[in-house]
């Protein structure tokens, strides 16, 4: 998970260089996203740090506020992606159902909630890679299919 935010990381400050602000909030963001919720679920599930560090523990229930904080995020993001190709915005929605879903896993117990986000959350990575097939054959003169913008 470490080494994806990372890599998250480094493609939005090269979107940054580029002027894409959508890019670099984006990318920065979930990098940030997946370091932060690694090192939690490191330190705050290891037993010997528990004991040794009780302030590292954390349950289920503040995992989900943690989600929470990231689903607003998401839901800004899908706002201001819904003025760009209509695949990012399906990437955008399916990924704050997906956060949604995690929330009421977490925060009510609801595992039928959990099942779900985990499967909307497979569509939104078959959404993701769609897109980067798309960018990738663009380059080799194929054009694929995605979407007009949804909002004008």
């Amino acid at each position: 998970m470490v080494f994806g935010g990372t890599a998250q990381l480094i493609a939005g400050f090269q979107e940054f260089k580029t002027g894409n602000n959508f890019g670099f909030c984006a990318f920065t963001g979930y990098g940030a996203f997946w370091i932060s919720l690694c090192l939690m679920l490191i330190f705050g599930t290891n037993a010997n740090l528990k004991t040794a560090y009780p302030v590292l523990a954390f349950s289920d229930k503040d995992l989900g506020f943690f989600l929470v904080a990231w689903t607003i995020f998401t839901f800004l993001l899908f706002i201001a992606s819904m003025k760009h190709l209509g695949t990012l915005a399906l990437i955008f929605l399916t990924l704050l159902v997906g956060f949604i879903g995690l929330d009421i896993e977490k925060l009510t117990g609801n595992a039928a909630a959990g099942t779900f986000a985990a499967y909307d959350l497979l569509l939104c990575a078959f959404s993701a890679l769609y897109l980067m097939a798309v960018a990738v054959f663009a380059e080799a003169g194929i054009t694929l299919p995605v979407g007009a913008a949804w909002i004008k």
